[in-house]
């Protein structure tokens, strides 16, 4: 088998994908919210046997820049920092706008290097002026992935729904790229593909 052939078939590799949204101003990706979901996302990340990394976009109002991060590994103290940085001391009273955040297990190089989608991909969604998906998680991994780990990942699931106010959890089985009517890979899911996995579609 080809390299192009066999990248093409873990592109089209069935993924489960699950939306827990809110339509609540829940601000997840503040440390004092994201704390208490940190350890149900951990557990998820820990599933891949690769480094994850955090990928944030964030940027002061009226700013054309993204706020910069620098590069960060998983673990507890760049957690903090992603959701802390730009929000205390002297930008305490700055108006920061959270885009969304990306955890990628292993990271985005890899996957732009080999075309390999990762093990584990979670976005967390912030869109203050819709209401109805006004934040939420996507988490995406392979089907395999959730019938090798099924109990450990429900439990994570319903724990998530318990902790992020009034939440939903809706669930769709898709490929990492563009297919059956999703236009983009799942990494640049829209608010479009997210109101249809909301709605089953």
């Amino acid at each position: 088998m080809s390299f192009s052939k066999l990248i093409n078939n873990y592109r089209n590799k069935k993924r489960i994908l699950w939306v827990i949204n809110t339509p609540s101003n829940a601000h997840l990706y503040l440390w004092e919210n994201w704390k208490n979901i940190l350890p149900f996302i951990d557990t998820l990340v820990k599933l891949s046997s690769s480094q994850a990394h955090i990928r944030t976009n964030q940027a002061l109002e009226h700013e054309n820049n993204w706020l910069g991060f620098g590069r960060m590994v998983w673990n507890k103290a760049n957690n903090e920092k992603w959701t802390k940085k730009f929000r205390e001391n002297e930008y305490a009273n700055a108006n920061i706008t959270l885009y969304d955040t990306q955890i990628w297990a292993p990271d985005w190089n890899q996957h732009c290097k080999t075309g390999v989608p990762p093990d584990i991909f979670i976005y967390l969604y912030n869109n203050p002026n819709d209401n109805v998906i006004k934040e939420g998680i996507v988490i995406s991994m392979p089907k395999r992935t959730f019938n090798n780990n099924e109990e450990l990942i429900e439990s994570v699931l319903n724990n998530l729904l318990k902790t992020i106010p009034n939440s939903t959890l809706s669930q769709t089985t898709r490929n990492w790229n563009p297919s059956n009517g999703y236009v983009n890979e799942i990494q640049h899911i829209n608010n479009w593909e997210i109101m249809r996995v909301l709605k089953n579609v």
